[in-house]
């Protein structure tokens, strides 16, 4: 999922009216690519606390974006991925105990 974010984000950063903006979402793109990879192919030494901060991190970086862009279809769109954050928290992760 962060992958998938962050290349979509890289993508439709070129939408993005301001420069600064561009820029930024630009780089938050290519760290989500970069660190939904890693986690790919990490996948079998990572722990449970590593995934949670990369959920965190993740859900950071959608914010991050949807409050930099003047684009209102970007925004929405890239905000459903806090969606899919929750659902993989809630499908994957066990209650607190």
């Amino acid at each position: 999922m962060l992958a998938a974010g962050g290349l979509f984000a890289m993508v439709g950063s070129r939408f993005t009216g301001a420069e600064d903006a561009r820029l930024l979402i630009l780089s938050v793109g290519a760290v989500a690519a970069i660190m939904g990879t890693a986690t790919l192919l990490l996948r079998q030494r990572m722990t449970s606390i590593s995934v949670h901060l990369g959920l965190v991190l993740g859900a950071l970086m959608v914010t991050l974006i949807a409050a930099t862009t003047d684009n209102a279809a970007a925004m929405g769109a890239g905000a459903c991925f806090i969606v899919w954050i929750a659902v993989y928290a809630a499908c994957f992760f066990s209650p607190l105990q």
